[in-house]
């Protein structure tokens, strides 16, 4: 049986990554609401947004324990920046570039 990660027909969203720990799912992609591409994981099937207002995609999920960390990108004013998030906080990797995948160890 498939999981739709948004039913609303003013939304859009693709998933790019899955991980899965213990009973929890995990799918990392982005959604596309009100004209705005977010960075998004959801848990389980609710999302979270990982930024607002930028241009954003997440790539790939990773869970250690409580963390949740999420490789992507974010553009700002026209520049790509590889980007990861640990537990929603961005930390820029670099400019013109993009992060496909995260693993933690």
């Amino acid at each position: 049986m498939p999981t739709f990660l948004t039913t609303s027909a003013q939304s859009t969203a693709a998933a790019t990554s899955i991980f899965v720990s213990g009973s929890d799912v995990y799918v990392a992609g982005y959604e596309t609401l009100n004209n705005y591409t977010y960075a998004t994981y959801w848990k389980n099937g609710v999302a979270t947004n990982l930024t607002s207002n930028i241009y954003s995609e997440a790539s790939s999920i990773y869970v250690s324990g409580s963390d949740v960390y999420v490789a992507g990108f974010e553009v700002i004013n026209g520049i790509k920046y590889a980007v990861y998030w640990k537990n929603g906080a961005a930390t820029k990797l670099g400019a013109n570039v993009n992060a496909n995948a995260i693993y933690v160890q």
